[in-house]
């Protein structure tokens, strides 16, 4: 870590009468909440390394290299616009390393995160008054969004949720409120099978840094019990390797599909067509909104691949966001007073019940 360190050292700046805001890993951006808004002067972060997290869960190797470097290379980021960093590494909960800089600070704010598990180790804190919970900027939709495409009991149907959210947000639809192509799903489209033409576009490559270089030697030494292979060169660790992979998926998959193969592939080409940037669209890109954004913008690419996109960041990831937070709201039955609607056992511990990761409950009914 002393590279990090170092290099952080080198950037640092002045941290006295800032207000402080913790930044999750999963909200590794400047575009939305305080630090699109204040002035970078004005502005600390606080970001938390927890190996205990990373150690507590067989995660792929790839994984971890991808969430240390992005968020080392976030503080060097904010700290070369200006804003103070103060980087933490903590082997104990995240509210146990945040309470000690909330009483030397002052209360610290976050955006709210996404993660069920990082939100109930944070609860104490909030409860306390040691930090203020944000909306999240980066969803696109709101629960009462949610009510009121579906309402409050399952089974829930994304369809129907899909056909509000087009209509509420104007996405993909004309002046007259209808869907551009005349419809709001090109789902048969991009289920056709792939020929064996055109070829597949080769995945961009990343140069990793001394930085990214070091976690790499931190992955492969202290989690070397953790399934997969380390590839740096396929890691986009930066704001810019971020931008580099939109633009590579924006302009040669959907291109060269056509709407024609999104899904079905052979086996053993499974990533053929993929966009992979599903990563990118968390951390770097705070989630849906800016997914949403730079897809919209895209109007040379065929209609059904854009509506296909959209789909899963509009249609499924805000749909299952809101059917997890539903499943712990309490029960509203007089009889089911004090109880919870929860997802299955084999998905309702830590961040199994994370709405980003993982499918609804099976009451949820799908329809696409």
């Amino acid at each position: 870590m002393k590279t990090f360190l170092r290099a952080l050292a080198e950037r640092r700046t002045d941290p006295a009468r800032r207000r402080w805001v913790y930044v999750p890993y999963d909200q590794l951006s400047e575009a939305i909440g305080p630090l699109a808004r204040e002035a970078p002067a004005d502005l600390g972060i606080v970001l938390v390394e927890a190996p205990r997290k990373a150690a507590r869960r067989p995660y792929h190797r790839q994984k971890l290299a991808f969430v240390l470097a992005n968020q080392r290379h976030f503080a060097l980021e904010q700290a070369e616009r200006g804003v103070a960093v103060r980087y933490v590494v903590a082997d104990g909960a995240y509210a146990d390393a945040l309470a000690p800089l909330a009483a030397e600070l002052g209360p610290l704010r976050v955006m709210e995160p996404a993660e069920r598990e990082l939100r109930a180790d944070l609860a104490p804190l909030v409860a306390d008054g040691r930090l203020a919970v944000l909306p999240h900027e980066g969803w696109l939709s709101t629960r009462a969004d949610f009510l009121e495409a579906v309402g409050p009991n399952p089974p829930w149907r994304m369809d129907a949720f899909y056909r509000h959210a087009r209509r509420r947000t104007g996405l993909l639809m004309d002046e007259r409120g209808e869907p551009e192509g005349g419809r709001l799903s090109f789902d048969a489209e991009n289920r056709r099978a792939w020929p064996g033409t055109p070829a597949a576009p080769t995945p961009p490559r990343y140069a990793p840094d001394a930085i990214t270089e070091e976690v790499g030697a931190l992955v492969e030494a202290r989690f070397a019990a953790h399934p997969g292979t380390l590839d740096l060169g396929a890691l986009p660790a930066t704001a810019a390797d971020a931008e580099r992979a939109w633009d590579w998926a924006l302009a040669r998959v959907p291109a060269r599909t056509s709407g024609r193969s999104r899904t079905r592939c052979p086996r053993a080409r499974a990533r053929l067509f993929h966009t992979r940037i599903s990563a990118a669209v968390q951390p770097r890109t705070a989630c849906c909104r800016a997914a949403w954004s730079r897809t919209s913008r895209a109007t040379a690419l065929p209609l059904a691949s854009r509506e296909g996109f959209i789909r899963q960041i509009l249609g499924w990831r805000e749909f299952v966001r809101h059917v997890h937070a539903e499943h712990r709201r309490p029960a509203p039955h007089p009889r089911a007073a004090g109880r919870t609607r929860r997802v299955p056992r084999e998905r309702s511990a830590g961040e199994h019940d994370d709405a980003t990761e993982h499918p609804p409950h099976p009451l949820t009914r799908w329809r696409r």
